[in-house]
């Protein structure tokens, strides 16, 4: 239904060949798909890398708790001998 010829104005005095409708519309939508890909890529890496970062924080923090409750314990274990004494 769109076999008509058309050509379309990209810049003022560029106009393309007369081609049909249909291969007007399908190139359209390939381009916004392409733009709209190559944004959401440059989010997607965004947000990877906050996440790798928060990751490490994250495993930082984890092993920072292990260390304080190692010294509790060793400070409880003290405690107790000490008071057994």
């Amino acid at each position: 239904m769109n076999a008509t010829s058309v050509s379309v104005n990209l810049l003022p005095g560029y106009q393309t060949v007369p081609m049909p409708l249909s291969v007007v519309i399908i190139f359209s939508v390939v381009i916004g798909a392409i733009f709209a890909l190559t944004l959401t890529i440059g989010d997607w890496i965004k947000f990877k890398m906050e996440i790798n970062k928060l990751n490490k924080q994250l495993q930082n923090c984890e092993k920072e708790k292990q260390a304080l409750l190692q010294t509790k314990n060793l400070t409880n274990q003290q405690e107790k001998s000490e008071s057994n004494v």
